[in-house]
């Protein structure tokens, strides 16, 4: 998503809605402290929300951002 915003000129502050989806409700944790570390301050609206599977299910973790210029 960094690489996404920074190919567009824009950065983490133009992110205002996150909606994650996690497999699993262990990952929670674990997911706060990694959002925290990459968003630093910046609070978009968000959604959080467990889910049995996601489509490829190799995957833990799926984010949607959207960003406003």
């Amino acid at each position: 998503m960094l690489a996404i915003l920074e190919e567009s000129d824009m950065s983490i502050k133009n992110l205002i809605k996150i909606n994650s989806y996690v497999t699993s409700p262990q990952q929670t944790k674990n997911f706060v402290e990694i959002r925290a570390k990459y968003l630093q301050g910046h609070c978009p609206a968000s959604t959080l929300v467990v889910v049995s599977a996601l489509a490829d299910p190799r995957f833990l973790i799926e984010i949607e951002g959207y960003a406003s210029i």
